[in-house]
């Protein structure tokens, strides 16, 4: 109930505020009741399926790790907007081409941020990178992923070839995710198997199938997605609602396992493919002055083990007098399209030293 109020007051405050700013009128429809208008024109869509949610569910003979392929997929609406883009082949946000190539330069690996919720495909990070470097750019990233998911992810989606590799890290809610993902049975196979693999890319059909199964099943029980969305959103707002300083930090076991998946990432690369972790700060930082309590512990690993670390706190977001403009409409949430342009262009100007 909480989270009800919350996000309706949330909309009508962003509604005024783009109103008043761009003149645009803000879309409140919820990413379902698009799709059904959608459906209704004609048109052929589908909504953007979080592997997340496959994490809750047991007793799997498959877990997909990315969307439907080949179709217009409803993402998110951040900004007022609701975001479509063209899945590829294997369900991502790339166009098809880039799966032929030989060698690539950037492969992005994350969550929402990596994805690029919720700008155009010229304005999101990957899609600046490329745009800014004339270089082969493969995203894997998919909207609520924790990092045994992208862990996952790179097994079975890594060319040979890779250049670079970017693990981008949300402070805010990356080692949550990895709690519930080390209590799936799929995913612990890829931690503690060695050369576990579900080849996925040899099941995208079967896939499909699974993913519009479950679309059907949630939509004929009373919109499973938004109940998903606002359960996800009740428990953000206890969280920052009843934490405080002195709160419990997490099981120390679950950082053990990031640092494992990690150590696991590295030895999988090959030894011509530099590894980079991008830390992305939440915005409690620069609202409530909350700080991860694991922050330096995880930077402390990184370092000790030779991967590369790009701190956007430290080397971008604290630079500048008021970090909540990177955020859409200064509240927390994802970044907008200025922070991802300056995340993309520091990201650029690392690489090209260290080359």
């Amino acid at each position: 109930y909480i989270s009800y109020l919350k996000v309706d007051k949330s909309i009508e405050e962003n509604s005024k505020i783009l109103k008043k700013k761009t003149g645009k009128d803000y879309d409140k429809r919820s990413r379902t009741k698009v799709f059904k208008d959608l459906k209704k024109e004609g048109n052929k869509v589908t909504l953007s399926f979080f592997p997340e949610y496959f994490v809750y569910k047991q007793n799997l003979d498959l877990l997909p790790l990315s969307g439907i392929s080949n179709i217009n997929t409803i993402l998110c609406s951040d900004q007022g907007e609701h975001l479509i883009f063209k899945s590829d082949k294997y369900g991502f946000r790339n166009e098809n081409s880039i799966w032929d190539e030989d060698e690539i330069d950037y492969l992005i690996v994350g969550d929402s941020f990596a994805q690029g919720f919720c700008v155009e495909d010229p304005k999101h990070i990957s899609e600046t990178i490329k745009k800014n470097t004339n270089k082969k750019v493969l995203n894997i990233a998919y909207g609520s992923n924790g990092p045994l998911l992208e862990f996952a992810s790179i097994n079975e989606y890594l060319p040979k070839k890779t250049h670079n590799v970017l693990w981008f890290y949300f402070e805010g809610n990356d080692l949550e995710n990895l709690d519930m993902e080390l209590k799936n049975d799929i995913l612990k196979k890829y931690l503690y198997q060695e050369n576990f693999s579900q080849n996925l890319k040899k099941k995208q059909n079967k896939i499909n199938k699974i993913i519009e199964y479950e679309l059907k099943e949630n939509l004929s029980i009373k919109n499973y997605f938004n109940k998903f969305l606002k359960l996800k959103n009740t428990r953000k707002f206890i969280k920052k609602t009843f934490s405080t300083t002195d709160q419990k930090k997490l099981d120390p076991k679950i950082l053990e396992n990031l640092f494992l998946i990690l150590k696991k990432t590295k030895k999988i690369l090959s030894k011509e493919t530099k590894f980079y972790f991008v830390y992305l700060p939440d915005f409690s930082r620069y609202d409530t002055q909350n700080h991860n309590f694991e922050s330096i512990k995880i930077k402390n690993f990184i370092k000790q083990n030779n991967i590369e670390l790009i701190d956007v706190h430290e080397e971008i977001f604290s630079n500048y007098q008021n970090p909540k403009t990177f955020f859409n409409f200064q509240k927390s949430g994802h970044y907008n399209e200025a922070g991802y342009k300056v995340i993309a262009e520091k990201i650029i100007e690392i690489i090209e030293k260290n080359e």
